[in-house]
C-alpha cells in the first residue's frame, strides 16, 4: 500500500478550512483516524441545527458499541451520520457481530435510515486506513474546481471505497460519482445521496 506522500499533506493544508465538525468516528482493533467525511458550516442545505444532530446521533452509537466490549477488541467502526441518516461502515470477524453493530445502532433515537456497509473481514491494517485518508482527501480536493462544492458533499472512505452523502442534485451527483472513480486507487463507488430540486 502506498506510503504518505509530501502532496498528500499538502492537500490536507488545502482542505483545513472544509474540515470543521467531523461527525464521523472510528472504533476498534487497528482504528486509526481516518476520518468520515468534510462537513463546512458554509454552504451546507441540511435545516439549522441538523449537523449538531447528526454529531449527536454519531456520538451516541459510539458509545453504545462501545458498551459491547466484544466490538471493539474484534472490529473496526465507522459511524457518520448526514441528515439523520447513519452510514456504517469498516470489518466485523462475522455475521454475528455484524448484525450486532446495526442492532445497537438502531436503538438510537431519531434516526431516519441505516446503511450497513460492514463487511465480513479482518480489522483493516494501519497502513490501508491511512491510505483511506489520502483518498479522501484528495478527493475533497478534486471537487474543489468542480460545479459540486465539496462543502456539500460528504465523502467516508473504508478499505478503498468511497461512499457518498449529501443533499445532492441528479447531475451534482453524477458529478461527484465521475469525480471520484477516476480517483488513484478507488475501488468502488457507492451513492447513498438524498437527492434535491434546486430552485
Amino acid at each position: 500500500m502506498p506510503s504518505t506522500k509530501p502532496w498528500s499533506l499538502i492537500a490536507l493544508l488545502v482542505l483545513m478550512p472544509f474540515l470543521q465538525g467531523c461527525a464521523a468516528v472510528v472504533i476498534g482493533a487497528a482504528a486509526a483516524g481516518t476520518g468520515g467525511a468534510a462537513m463546512s458550516i458554509f454552504s451546507d442545505r441540511r435545516a439549522a441545527n441538523m449537523s449538531d444532530q447528526d454529531s449527536e446521533i454519531a456520538a451516541r452509537i459510539i458509545n453504545s458499541l462501545k458498551q459491547d466490549s466484544r466490538i471493539p477488541d474484534s472490529s473496526r467502526v465507522k459511524v457518520f451520520s448526514f441528515n439523520r441518516i447513519v452510514l456504517l461502515a469498516g470489518e466485523a470477524p462475522n455475521q454475528e457481530m455484524r448484525q450486532q453493530i446495526v442492532n445497537i445502532a438502531r436503538k438510537v433515537p431519531n434516526i431516519r435510515k441505516i446503511y450497513n456497509e460492514v463487511v465480513i473481514s479482518k480489522p483493516l491494517p494501519a497502513a490501508q486506513q491511512e491510505y483511506d485518508m489520502q483518498i479522501r482527501m484528495l478527493g475533497n480536493a478534486a471537487l474543489l474546481p468542480a460545479k459540486v462544492r465539496a462543502s456539500q458533499v460528504e465523502l467516508t472512505v473504508s478499505d478503498r471505497v468511497v461512499y457518498i452523502m449529501g443533499l445532492l442534485t441528479r447531475t451534482e451527483t453524477n458529478e461527484v460519482i465521475e469525480i471520484m472513480r477516476n480517483q488513484k486507487g478507488v475501488k468502488k463507488v457507492v451513492p447513498l445521496v438524498e437527492y434535491v430540486r434546486l430552485k
